[in-house]
């Protein structure tokens, strides 16, 4: 199962994200973290207001897992932690079941191409 999960600069400056985002399934309850977080790959760069930059979140079946290794619970959503942010947000699950032991998250993350790399013009932490 996949999913894109797009990131947006909403701030009126330039938003630089730094270090990743969490991803991690969440429990039946929408708090207690459910198997291992996905950090993604990929690069980041410095957001424009308004810009956007993309993950690709991808989720293995828990029939596709031996039943005892992975020890399959309910889950109610991926909670996202963007980068450089402690504000979580909770998406709706790509799955309804999720291995309690070990990780089937993955993400890789990609720009669009309209985030820049570069410290252009108006470079700094924005609220991004």
């Amino acid at each position: 199962m996949y999913e894109q999960v797009v990131f947006t600069n909403l701030a009126n400056v330039p938003c630089r994200l730094t270090g990743g985002a969490r991803f991690e399934f969440v429990g039946a309850d929408g708090v207690t973290a459910v198997g291992l977080p996905a950090n993604p790959t990929g690069g980041y760069g410095l957001l424009d207001p308004g810009q956007t930059i993309r993950a690709t979140m991808q989720a293995g079946q828990t029939d596709n897992y031996d039943a005892d290794r992975c020890r399959p619970v309910p889950v109610s959503g991926v909670r996202v932690v963007p980068p450089a942010n402690s504000a979580p947000v909770v998406l709706r699950p790509l799955i309804s079941t999720a291995c309690s032991m070990g990780g089937q998250l993955s993400v890789q993350q990609v720009s669009n191409g309209q985030g820049r790399s570069d410290g252009g013009p108006g470079e700094g932490e924005g609220p991004g």
